[in-house]
């Protein structure tokens, strides 16, 4: 079981704990680096397995993986973000992964970048402007079936559902009209079928 602290106010502080006995005792397996000021975005995919997010908002991203519970985490290079005062969303399909970035509001704007090195490489593939402009629809979950397919919701609660075809560089709404009451839906199948 993993846990994040949402911000580092000093150094040494935790930002990530984790457990192997079912919370009784937590182990500090931050990276070791300069966490102070930094928004935290943590994402688990198992017990070994995490990724982390640093986020200095309007600076950078940077993200760290860890596939050995947290004794060592890789650093991936430097990614600009122009936003970041509401955090991360992170989705991975194996060595495809999907970082978004947005602002304080889940409608507000944001960017998604990709890297099909497992988190250590970034390349910006859509954007989503405040005015409402960009391909990306918003700032919202992400839920990846295939290294193409994906979905996406850009408010909590009733809001419409978004499918990419091509890894995210383009979304379109899925039955328009549909809002959606899950968050994030479960997929059963890579096709995108909702359980």
């Amino acid at each position: 079981c993993w846990m994040r602290g949402s911000k580092v106010h000093k150094q040494g502080e935790p930002g990530v704990a984790r457990t192997n006995d079912q919370g009784r005792r937590w182990t500090n397996v931050t990276p070791r680096t300069d966490l102070v000021g930094a928004k935290l975005s943590l994402t688990p995919i198992g017990a070994r397995k995490a990724f982390l997010v640093v986020i200095r908002p309007g600076k950078s991203a940077i993200v760290y993986v860890t596939t050995d519970g947290g004794k060592t985490w890789m650093q991936g290079k430097r990614v600009p973000v122009l936003f970041g005062d509401g955090g991360a969303h992170l989705a991975a399909r194996g060595k495809d992964v999907w970082l978004e970035v947005g602002g304080a509001a889940h409608n507000e704007a944001a960017q998604l970048f990709t890297s099909r090195d497992g988190g250590m490489t970034w390349r910006l593939v859509s954007k989503h402007a405040a005015s409402g402009s960009g391909t990306l629809p918003g700032f919202g979950w992400l839920v990846f079936t295939s290294a193409q397919i994906g979905f996406t919701s850009p408010d909590l609660g009733n809001s419409r559902l978004y499918r990419t075809d091509d890894g995210g560089t383009t979304w379109a709404p899925v039955a328009p009209g549909y809002l959606l009451k899950v968050d994030p839906p479960q997929f059963e199948r890579e096709d995108g079928k909702i359980a």
